[in-house]
């Protein structure tokens, strides 16, 4: 049982760091299509 919270505790980190990275690369894609509506034209 102590391996396996040992093991959860360890991939916490990467799991967030992995959320963390998807959140952004979703506000700048989303940044970027905003982008393009009010400018008119894809990039």
């Amino acid at each position: 049982m102590s391996d396996l919270s040992n093991t959860i505790l360890t991939a916490l980190p990467t799991i967030e760091s992995v959320l963390n990275s998807h959140a952004e690369y979703k506000i700048s894609l989303g940044l970027r299509t905003s982008k393009k509506k009010v400018e008119g034209f894809p990039k």
